[in-house]
């Protein structure tokens, strides 16, 4: 399992972002830098400053807020500040497949 603190993103990488609240919007994103407390995404669609972003990666989703959204020739430029990470998700997936797989071998009688 990877040790590692903060997810890995790579400059080009592709990732999914919805933006929350009452709309919520899906859309592909390019990764075009990171730091340890930010990155710079590329999207097709304007995202308001101040919109909350889920980001999905392989094995983590993390939150964050975009503090602003920069007009390009083919698309928008995003800067988002990087709130909370969820890492490790496959490993709690198959925990949680293994818990079920033994609740069904030995269910707990009620009372």
């Amino acid at each position: 399992m990877d040790k590692r603190r903060e997810p890995r993103f790579a400059a080009e990488q592709c990732v999914t972002i919805v933006t929350l609240g009452e709309r919520q919007l899906r859309q592909t994103a390019i990764v075009r830098n990171a730091s340890g407390t930010g990155l710079g995404l590329f999207v097709k669609t304007e995202i308001g400053s101040g919109t909350v972003l889920r980001i999905e990666l392989e094995d983590a989703i993390v939150l964050g807020e975009a503090m602003y959204c920069r007009a390009m020739e083919s698309g928008y430029f995003v800067g988002v500040q990087l709130e909370q990470v969820l890492r490790g998700l496959g490993e709690l997936h198959r925990c949680f497949r293994e818990f079920r797989e033994e609740e069904k071998e030995d269910p707990v009688k009620p009372r």
